[in-house]
């Protein structure tokens, strides 16, 4: 049940990012019809990441699985932007050719990434601590540490 919350709020969540940066850049650089292909292609981003980040959940180490994807999801979106922009600087069309597109490829990158860093944050607050840690700092734990005799076992 908690996947499926997880799924639904990184869904909702992460579209709501990724089309609340595409249009703010898609006005900021006064776009036209073709910024539809980034409203074309953010959905398939986002299921696309929710798919991964759900596959990660049924990791036995939750969280270190969480963190990984999101960082090969977070490279493979730096290396489609070098690529992309590669591509536009590389085309010979006159500057401010360039750098129209240009602004299409910068509002790609950003609305993708918005998507990646939103799913990613949801899936790991939701995630459950590593029984195997003990409750040690970073794991979302009310106790530091394993509790000594005689102590209480909170934090001071």
């Amino acid at each position: 049940m908690r996947l499926v919350l997880a799924l639904f709020l990184a869904l909702l969540g992460s579209g709501f990012a990724g089309f609340l940066v595409a249009t703010v850049l898609a006005e900021w650089a006064r776009g036209d019809q073709g910024y539809i292909i980034v409203f074309f292609a953010l959905p398939v981003v986002i299921l696309v990441t929710g798919v991964v980040f759900a596959i990660c959940w049924a990791s036995s180490t939750q969280r270190r699985t969480i963190n990984g994807a999101a960082i090969v999801l977070a490279v493979i979106v730096a290396f489609v932007f070098a690529v992309l922009s590669a591509m536009t600087l590389g085309s010979g069309l006159e500057r401010w050719m360039i750098w129209r597109d240009m602004q299409l490829v910068i509002t790609i990158g950003a609305s993708a990434m918005a998507v990646v860093v939103t799913q990613w944050l949801i899936f790991r607050w939701l995630s459950e601590p590593n029984p195997a840690t003990g409750g040690e700092a970073g794991t979302a734990s009310a106790y530091a540490s394993t509790p000594e005799e005689g102590e209480s076992g909170r934090n001071p």
